[in-house]
């Protein structure tokens, strides 16, 4: 969604202490999922709960985005699981697992309804804006897209810190595979938030005033 801007560490624990109400844990594993594996909206929508559970009842590190349901289809990704989206995770399965007519194909965002039905993207974008508007969270623009833009930003920042910290890595390509995104020009139109080229050019020329030569 275009004009949808990253949010804050800050902000992110903001807006998931925003979620209210029964399906509370439901909303914070689906926001910190989001976040967590930048996932867009339509694959976190499609997971069921044999995604991100073992045959052992355990939540798994990592979680399958099969081909059908990845932006054009070309190919499924494998996103890791980090231990805090576990754990909201695990959070929402025990309640989901208090329900009636859930199974291993139940799916893992799934209505009140009995049986559980998949969330729609207007339901997912309902929740995600209420709770950013909760939050006091200021944005231009309010959509399930946030997830996917904070992981953005969060991991592009990661990556320049590791290049400065030498690193023989490219952080352009890095953000492309993480995104998933097939073309490298996508990646670099998708990390343009916050006018960034603007605060470079303006870091870069005090640089220059701040080590300018004695004339004369």
């Amino acid at each position: 969604m275009k004009g949808c801007q990253p949010l804050s560490i800050e902000q992110i624990w903001d807006v998931m202490e925003s979620f209210s109400g029964r399906m509370a844990a439901r909303n914070r594993a689906l926001f910190a999922v989001g976040i967590d594996t930048g996932a867009r909206i339509s694959e976190l929508l499609s997971l069921n709960v044999a995604s991100v559970v073992t045959p052992r009842g355990t939540i798994c590190e990592a979680v399958e985005f099969t081909r059908r349901h990845v932006k054009r289809k070309i190919e499924g990704r494998r996103k890791a699981l980090h231990p805090w989206a576990r754990e909201h995770l695990l959070e929402w399965l025990h309640h989901l697992r208090g329900m009636d007519g859930v199974f291993a194909w139940t799916p893992l965002f799934a209505t009140k309804a009995i049986p559980p039905r998949r969330l729609s993207r207007r339901e997912a974008y309902s929740i995600i804006r209420r709770a950013m508007i909760a939050a006091g969270v200021n944005a231009p623009r309010y959509g399930t897209h946030v997830m996917r833009k904070t992981y953005a930003a969060g991991i592009w920042e990661e990556l320049l810190s590791l290049r400065a910290a030498g690193e023989a890595i490219e952080p352009l390509l890095e953000a492309q595979i993480a995104l998933g995104h097939h073309d490298v020009s996508s990646t670099a139109k998708y990390l343009r938030f916050g006018g960034a080229y603007e605060k470079a050019e303006e870091s870069f020329s005090a640089k220059i005033s701040q080590n300018r030569k004695t004339q004369g």
